[in-house]
């Protein structure tokens, strides 16, 4: 909640894209390198490790996209 680089209201708004498969895990206080000095970080990780998979139709998801990439321009 005390990102400075990602605010946590975009992750909030992210997290309602597909709020089925979502689940927002908010650590209070967290920033964008601190949150492993929270307890509550290391608890959610733990029940995120320990969870049941869901399944999941990978025909409706981008797993198979064939992503390019465009070739370095170099300087002269």
């Amino acid at each position: 909640t005390n990102d400075k680089l990602i605010p946590y209201k975009t992750s909030v708004k992210l997290s309602k894209v597909n709020p089925k498969f979502t689940k927002i895990h908010t650590v209070i206080g967290g920033g964008h390198k601190n949150l492993n000095n929270f307890e509550s970080y290391h608890e959610m990780i733990q029940d995120i490790l320990n969870s049941k998979p869901l399944d999941i139709d990978l025909s409706t998801t981008s797993i198979h996209v064939i992503h390019t990439s465009k070739p370095n321009k170099t300087k002269a």
